[in-house]
């Protein structure tokens, strides 16, 4: 297989993870994969798949929205995405956060590496009721 074709396998299965289908992580990933975002770092892929359990939990709706990627052959992709979900203590409101994925592949397809951006005031802060007005006005008069 190629980059592409690892690329696209890993999108397919990225999607169906939910709380009660993380199966497929072990597929995806290596035993030693180091992940991370901007709420921590998780190596192997016990933390992993304990780190997505405990999001997943709260999550009652998700989707990404994958763009058109990046290729660095031999092993490297750069993959923008908008997330959409609704979490379990604000079910009247649907979120979207722009994100992208740093993944590196080893020559099995497996991610030996993930590393995610996204802004985690809009994922996060923004969300709550006081907190967020705060950001957003604080945001609004920055961008002035």
């Amino acid at each position: 297989m190629n980059l592409e074709n690892y690329l696209q396998q890993f999108l397919t299965h990225f999607q169906q993870l939910d709380a009660n289908n993380l199966a497929p992580i072990s597929s995806l990933y290596t035993e030693d994969v180091v992940f991370s975002d901007p709420l921590g770092t998780h190596l192997g892929i016990d933390q992993l798949t304990a780190y997505f359990q405990s999001m997943y939990y709260e999550i009652t709706y998700l989707h990404f929205e994958f763009k058109p990627a990046w290729l660095a052959p031999p092993d490297h992709v750069t993959q923008p995405w908008t997330m959409t979900f609704k979490h379990r203590r604000l079910p009247q409101r649907q979120i979207s956060v722009e994100g992208v994925s740093l993944l590196h592949f080893n020559t099995t397809g497996l991610v030996t590496h993930h590393q995610d951006f996204f802004d985690l005031g809009a994922l996060l802060y923004e969300q709550l009721p006081v907190l967020g007005k705060l950001i957003r006005y604080i945001k609004k008069k920055a961008a002035a």
